[in-house]
């Protein structure tokens, strides 16, 4: 596991200020509850438009 507040920190020494994050809950719950971002865009995509019973579990945190 990365800890992320590192990562960001190192990336802010090297000059680097924008990233891209892609990932599922977890990957996107973990910068959220750090509050590691300025902006956020959630696109939630679905294989044969059927929506897994879990796409909407970020949700429940109240983004």
């Amino acid at each position: 596991m990365v800890d992320i507040e590192t990562l960001m920190s190192i990336l802010s020494k090297k000059g680097i200020n924008k990233v891209l994050v892609e990932g599922g809950e977890t990957v996107l719950w973990s910068f959220l509850e750090k509050r590691l971002f300025d902006e956020v865009n959630i696109f939630i995509a679905s294989l044969n438009r059927r929506w897994p019973k879990n796409s909407y579990s970020c949700r429940r945190n109240r983004v």
